[in-house]
C-alpha cells in the first residue's frame, strides 16, 4: 500500500533530522504524517513537499542501512499483547521510569484496530537492556527484583525450591529400650493445612498388620532422630512399615502417586526367659520351701514374671502348690514358699507366667515364651527324710519272752496309717505272724510289740511295715521306700555274741592318740582294752576306755596313768 513506507522507523528518524535542518519543513512533514495516519488513507496526489521529503528519506535510509527491519503487523500485534499482559501483572517497578511507553496503547490494547502503533517493538524495559516484547530475555539477564513472572513461566534458578513431605527410617538394633525406635527424619511442608501422623505398623508376610505406635507430625516442623515408643517390646528381629498420613487418615503421596511409606527392620530383645530347678532334698525341718536354682527375666517383661509350682497330674501340671514373683534380671537360689506342706517325695512342675496388667498374679496369665515361641517350664523331683518310711529294730536279748522293742518307725503323711508286724523265720523268709502294732503318721521311737508266742533261745525274726488303717487291709500291702524297695528288716534275739569290736589298721600322727574303729556292747557297759602284741598274743597294757551299753562308734585312746590303773573286762 502506498504510504506504508511513511510509517517505518527510518522515515521518522529522517523526519526528525529534517526538522532540525528546517523548522518549517519539519513541521510540514509532521503534519503530513499525522494527516495520513488519522485518515488511514494513502495520499493520492503527492505534493512537492513529498518529493523533497523523499530526498531526505533516501538520505535517512542510507544512514539507517544497519538498522533492524521493521516487524510485520503480526509480530507487532504479538508484542502488543505481551506488553499488555506484562503491564497487568508487573509491579510499578517492573519498568524503569525513563522508558518510552504509550500509556493509552498499553492499557486499551483492543481499542485500536491496527495493532501496529499500540506499542513500539523496540520499547526499552530495563535500564540499558533493550528486549523485543514477547521474546525470551538474553541469557544472564536478571529481571527486576520486584517483577512477578507471568503465569506459567518457570521461576528463576535462584528462587527457593518448594518444600515436600519427608520420611526416612533406617534398620536399627535396640540396646536397652526394646520398645522405642528412632525415626531418622520426618517433616511436612508448610502448605499443608493440618498436622499429620506418622504411624508404625507391624509387617507380616510383606503386608501391613496391626498398629505398633504413632506420633503427631506438626506442619512446618522438621524432626530428626525422633524416638517413637511402641506399644510392645521388640523381640528378636521384627519387620515394620512407617506410613505418613493426613489428618483424615489418607496417606501422603510420592511424586509417582504411591503412598509415602518406608519398610525397615528392628532387632530388639534377643534374650530368652530361663528357669532351672533341679531335683532336691528338702530338710525335714522345713517342708514348705523349695529352691529355684536359676532364672532369667529379660527386659521386655517390664513387670516381671511369676514362677509357679504345680503338683503332677499324669505327667502334666496340676494344682498350684506355690508361686513367687521374679523381677527383671538374673536370679539365683531363690527360696520359694509353698502354700501347703509337702507330704511325700514326688515330681513337681515349674512354669514361668506373665502377670496381670498391673503385674499381679493370675493363674490364667500368659505363658512366658522364648524367641522360638516355646513356653518356659521345668520338671523336678523333691525328696526329704520326712517323706521316707523308716523301720529300725536292734538285735536284742529278751527280758520278756513276749515283747520286742521297735527302735524307730516313721509313717509319711501320704500313708496316714501303718502297721509294724513281727514274723518268725522260715528258710530265710518271713513265716508266721507273731505280733503287730499300729502306727499313725509321724515318727515314733522305742515302742513295744506284744507277741502271741513266747520266744526262747537265739533266733532270727522278721519285721515288716504295712500300709493301711485296718489290719485286714494292711496285711496285704507293704510300704515301699523312695527307691521302690519294700520296708522289711531282720534282727536277732537272745545271742550274747551280738557284742563286737572292729579295729582296722590305722596310722596316727600323735603317738599318744589311737583310734579303734568301732566297739559295741549289746546288753551292758564294757571296757575296751588296748595292749601291745606279744607274738600274736596280748602283751603290755597300753590303755583302756569304758563304753556304755548299746554304744556304737569310734573309741579314742590317750596314754594316761589313770587309764592304766583302772580295771575292767576285756
Amino acid at each position: 500500500m502506498e504510504g506504508c513506507w511513511l510509517r517505518s522507523p527510518c522515515y521518522l528518524r529522517c523526519g526528525l533530522f529534517y526538522f532540525v535542518v528546517s523548522p518549517l519543513s519539519g513541521f510540514a512533514l509532521a503534519l503530513r504524517t499525522h494527516h495520513d495516519s488519522a485518515l488511514r488513507v494513502p495520499s493520492q496526489h503527492p505534493s512537492r513537499f513529498t518529493y523533497l521529503l523523499c530526498v531526505f528519506a533516501l538520505a535517512g535510509a542510507v544512514g539507517c542501512g544497519g538498522e533492524e527491519p521493521a516487524k510485520s503487523p503480526v509480530d507487532a500485534g504479538a508484542a502488543t499483547q505481551d506488553v499488555t499482559n506484562d503491564a497487568g501483572v508487573a509491579d510499578s517497578g517492573a519498568a524503569d521510569s525513563g522508558a518510552d511507553k504509550d500509556v493509552g496503547s498499553t492499557e486499551d490494547a483492543g481499542s485500536t484496530e491496527d495493532a501496529g502503533p499500540s506499542a513500539d517493538a523496540g520499547t526499552t524495559k530495563d535500564a540499558g537492556t533493550t528486549t523485543d516484547a514477547g521474546t525470551t530475555p538474553d541469557a544472564g539477564t536478571t529481571p527486576d527484583a520486584g517483577t512477578t513472572p507471568d503465569a506459567g513461566t518457570t521461576p528463576d534458578a535462584g528462587a527457593p525450591a518448594p518444600v515436600v513431605a519427608t520420611l526416612a527410617v533406617e534398620n536399627q538394633t535396640l540396646a536397652t529400650k526394646y520398645n522405642a525406635i528412632t525415626i531418622k527424619a520426618v517433616a511436612l511442608p508448610p502448605k499443608v493445612l493440618k498436622n499429620g501422623k506418622l504411624n508404625i505398623y507391624n509387617l507380616k508376610a510383606g503386608k501391613q498388620d496391626t498398629l505398633a505406635g504413632s506420633m503427631t507430625v506438626v506442619v512446618g516442623k522438621s524432626y530428626e532422630d525422633q524416638e517413637v515408643v511402641l506399644g510392645a517390646y521388640v523381640v528378636g528381629q521384627q519387620q515394620f512399615v512407617a506410613a505418613l498420613v493426613q489428618g483424615d487418615g489418607k496417606p501422603f503421596l510420592r511424586e509417582d502417586g504411591s503412598p509415602l511409606t518406608v519398610e525397615f527392620q528392628v532387632t530388639g530383645d534377643q534374650a530368652d526367659p530361663e528357669l532351672t530347678i533341679m531335683s532336691q532334698t528338702i530338710p525335714e525341718s522345713d517342708l514348705y520351701t523349695i529352691t529355684v536354682h536359676e532364672a532369667l527375666v529379660p527386659d521386655r517383661f517390664s513387670l516381671g514374671l511369676w514362677v509357679a509350682i504345680y503338683e503332677d497330674d499324669k505327667g502334666k501340671p496340676g494344682a498350684v502348690l506355690g508361686k513367687a514373683k521374679l523381677l527383671k534380671g538374673p536370679h539365683k537360689n531363690v527360696a520359694l514358699k509353698l502354700t501347703s506342706k509337702l507330704i511325700k517325695g514326688q515330681v513337681l512342675h515349674a512354669v514361668l507366667r506373665e502377670g496381670t496388667a498391673s503385674g499381679g498374679w493370675s493363674s490364667k496369665g500368659e505363658l512366658a515364651l522364648t524367641l522360638a515361641g516355646l513356653p518356659v517350664e521345668s520338671s523336678f523331683e523333691v525328696d526329704s527324710v520326712a517323706f521316707h518310711p523308716v523301720l529300725e529294730i536292734d538285735d536284742q536279748t529278751l527280758s520278756n519272752a513276749k515283747e520286742i522293742k521297735v527302735k524307730l518307725v516313721t509313717i509319711p503323711k501320704e500313708y496316714f496309717h501303718g502297721w509294724v508286724a513281727i514274723y518268725s523265720d522260715k528258710a530265710g523268709q518271713p513265716g508266721d505272724l507273731l505280733g503287730k502294732l499300729q502306727y499313725t503318721t509321724g515318727t515314733k521311737a522305742d515302742k513295744i510289740v506284744k507277741l502271741t508266742v513266747a520266744q526262747q533261745g537265739d533266733k532270727t525274726l522278721h519285721a515288716i511295715l504295712h500300709v493301711g488303717q485296718l489290719w485286714a487291709d494292711a496285711e496285704k500291702v507293704i510300704m515301699t521306700a523312695p527307691g521302690g524297695g519294700e520296708m522289711t528288716t531282720t534282727f536277732k534275739i537272745g545271742a550274747q555274741s551280738l557284742s563286737y569290736i572292729i579295729a582296722n589298721p590305722t596310722t596316727t600322727k600323735n603317738p599318744r592318740h589311737i583310734v579303734v574303729t568301732r566297739a559295741y556292747s549289746y546288753d551292758k557297759g564294757a571296757w575296751v582294752i588296748l595292749r601291745r602284741d606279744d607274738n600274736g598274743k596280748p602283751g603290755t597294757l597300753i590303755a583302756k576306755k569304758k563304753i556304755l551299753k548299746k554304744f556304737a562308734g569310734n573309741v579314742h585312746f590317750w596314754m594316761h596313768t589313770l587309764d592304766l590303773e583302772q580295771k575292767g573286762t576285756t
